[in-house]
């Protein structure tokens, strides 16, 4: 995770970016969303942060996606789906080592009530517990 002052900075040289790009000034900003000039300036003097929501509104604002404006949030992102998927992937190997335990009718029963993406996660699963058994 991004420390308060580097995510003050990224906000910043982005928000400066894309006024420049866009040949709109501070001023004409703050007016635009009716935010004061102050905490505009705030922002670009790294004293503070916009809120989550001024930074929807800067997006919205820009044309933009709130990850071009707060760019720390793309690791963050990026390391949630990575947990979910090992969280899925843990899931699923305890509904695997499950079915060895079931009659097979029970453990067919079972795998046909995974979606396609699980059935996928599952296939790998076994793979790699028969390559592992094998040596």
């Amino acid at each position: 995770m991004v420390d308060s002052e580097k995510r003050m900075e990224i906000i910043a040289s982005n928000i400066k970016k894309l006024l420049k790009e866009r040949g709109v000034t501070q001023k004409k900003l703050a007016d635009d969303l009716d935010l004061s000039q102050s905490a505009i300036t705030a922002w670009m003097k790294h004293r503070n942060a916009p809120t989550f929501g001024v930074i929807q509104d800067l997006a919205d604002y820009f044309g933009v996606k709130k990850t071009d404006i707060d760019s720390t949030w793309l690791n963050l992102e990026s390391t949630t789906v990575l947990t979910e998927e090992k969280e899925e992937q843990a899931r699923l190997a305890g509904t695997i080592l499950s079915l060895k335990d079931m009659q097979t009718v029970e453990a067919i029963k079972k795998l046909t009530e995974l979606t396609e993406p699980e059935l996928s996660i599952a296939r790998g699963f076994l793979f790699s517990i028969k390559t592992h058994d094998s040596n």
